[in-house]
This record gives structure tokens, C-alpha cells and sequence, in this order.
């Protein structure tokens, strides 16, 4: 029962989506729905229930051809939140949560309750949420970069920049620290990262920046290791398939090297696009001035 119920409360708000469909109907209504689109933008789709039906809402081509730009979001959910109004004008009835459901005060990004830390470093965002059976889930292991997501370095008392035993000129003090999952890094605001990202390396210990940043980590994403990408063929002209990836887990710049050789220096939150007009294996890397580096390999055919 508690998980049916945030599960609802979920699909009720919708977030942003909620918000832009009447200003949120499904939570004045009490309608909680979910959309889909199929590859192609073959289908688009949205179901819904509300405390009295459950409807279904499919808008595609009986033989299957596309619609571009047909979405469940922007086709489906629409008609479906007219039908509600339509067929299901009554208010809904208050669900108040289960004995096992609490609101609680949640901290980003490491997803524990606020009242577990003092350190503002480690709650740079407090959100709102369900728990469940007194349990507040913490954040989503990072797919994309290894590490914990809280460690802990080691800070020079006069500069307030990052040491190590080795190097430190005198008194030091111990910081922790929160990193923000991979994926999620392109979002933050600048004043976000000011506070997620450690100080800069004392000049004097930047050697030792490569083997203790456990924050740190290079991972390229917009293609798998080993997939295959295939040249369109079309009577007049062929079309060679368009690669575009990104960099997660770096702030700074990066070199891209095609099959061993660099190609271009540019910062990592600009996506690297290239057309492959051969086929054939491409070995694909990002690499950073302190060696990190990611690779991926893809064959065009």
C-alpha cells in the first residue's frame, strides 16, 4: 500500500509535465497518468486512472507509418486529460498516506535526510520526498564514473587550496565532499558547482591531482562500446550516420583523438559531432591534461 501510494502521488504531479497540461490537472482532478512513444514515432500513447476509470488514449497509423514529432506527451496526454474532464468531472476523494509513508526533508546528492547533516557540502539541494518504511533511498550508484559519492580531502589551512601529506606547506584541515552522479553534472548551476567541486590543487602538489581525485572521472556517452552504426542506403545518395557524444564526469577541457590521432581540443560540455563517411572500426577517445581518459570503439558499416 505505501509504495502504490507514492507511486500514484508520482504520477499525479507529474512535475514539469503536470504543471504544463492545465496547470497541473492531474493533481486537482486526481488523475495519474503515463505516456509513452515507440521507435519511429510509430505510436503515442498515454494511460491514465483516476479514482472511478482507467483510460487508455493510442494516436498512430493502422499501418504503422510515422508521425514526426508525435510524443505521448504532447499528442496522447492532452486528449486523455480532455477525456477525464469529460467523462470523469467529479472531484477526487482524499487519499491520505498510508501509517508507512512520512514526508521528510531529503539532501542532494547524496539522498539522505537533512537532519543527518550539518556539512553544507554534502546537502547542496534539499528536496522534498516520500520515505518508505522509515527508509530514505539513497542516490543511484554512478554508472558512468567509478568512486563513492561522498569522500573526504585534504585542505592547506593558508591557501584554502587542495594537498596532500606529501606536499603540504603547514597546518591542513579535512573537508568532505558530495559529488553529483555523472549524468546529472550538465544540469547543476555555476553556483552549484562552486559548491559540489573541491578548491583547486596547491601548485605545488597539481602531480599528485591524477592519482587522488576521487571525485574526478572522464566517461564518454552517446555510443556503447562495440555498437555498430550503419551507412543509410537510398537509391540517389547515401547518408553516412551523424556520431555525436559527450564527456561526463570532467569540468574542463579534453582532447578527441580518432583511431589514435587528435582531432580537437574543446571544452568538455561541448559535444563532439563528427559524420562517418567511411566504413570501418573507429576507435573513439577523450582524454584530459591529466592523463584520464575514456574510450569507446564502433564500427560503421
Amino acid at each position: 500500500p505505501g509504495a502504490a501510494f507514492i507511486v500514484r502521488d508520482l504520477l499525479e504531479a507529474r512535475g514539469p509535465m503536470g504543471r504544463a497540461l492545465e496547470d497541473g490537472a492531474g493533481i486537482r482532478r486526481g488523475i495519474a497518468w503515463k505516456t509513452g512513444t515507440s521507435f519511429g514515432f510509430r505510436d503515442a500513447w498515454s494511460i491514465g486512472v483516476s479514482d472511478r476509470l482507467t483510460i487508455g488514449v493510442w494516436i498512430g497509423r493502422p499501418d504503422g507509418t510515422p508521425n514526426p514529432g508525435f510524443f505521448g506527451a504532447n499528442i496522447a496526454a492532452p486528449l486523455l486529460v480532455d477525456l477525464f474532464g469529460a467523462l470523469d468531472p467529479k472531484p477526487p476523494t482524499t487519499r491520505p498516506p498510508p501509517a508507512t509513508v512520512r514526508q521528510e526533508k531529503i539532501c542532494w546528492p547524496l539522498g539522505t535526510r537533512l537532519a543527518s547533516h550539518a556539512n553544507g557540502a554534502l546537502c547542496q539541494q534539499i528536496r522534498t520526498a516520500w520515505t518508505l518504511n522509515g527508509a530514505a533511498p539513497p542516490t543511484f550508484p554512478d554508472r558512468l564514473r567509478d568512486g563513492e559519492p561522498r569522500y573526504s580531502i585534504l585542505v592547506d589551512n593558508a591557501s584554502g587550496q587542495r594537498v596532500t601529506p606529501d606536499c603540504a606547506p603547514g597546518p591542513t584541515h579535512t573537508q568532505e565532499f558530495a559529488r553529483w552522479p555523472a549524468a546529472l553534472e550538465p544540469w547543476l548551476s555555476a553556483d552549484q558547482r562552486r559548491i559540489a567541486l573541491p578548491p583547486p590543487w596547491l601548485p605545488a602538489c597539481r602531480r599528485h591531482a591524477r592519482q587522488r581525485s576521487p571525485e574526478a572521472g572522464l566517461k564518454i556517452v552517446g555510443a556503447s562500446n562495440g555498437e555498430i552504426l550503419r551507412i543509410l542506403r537510398h537509391p540517389d545518395k547515401n547518408q553516412a550516420p551523424l556520431l555525436r557524444l559527450q564527456v561526463r564526469g570532467h569540468d574542463g577541457e579534453v582532447i578527441w583523438l580518432v583511431n589514435g590521432q587528435a582531432t580537437e581540443r574543446r571544452p568538455a560540455r561541448a559535444d563532439f559531432v563528427r559524420r562517418l563517411t567511411e566504413a570501418g572500426r573507429y576507435e573513439i577517445t577523450a582524454m584530459d591534461d591529466e592523463g584520464r581518459f575514456d574510450r569507446v570503439a564502433i564500427s560503421v558499416r
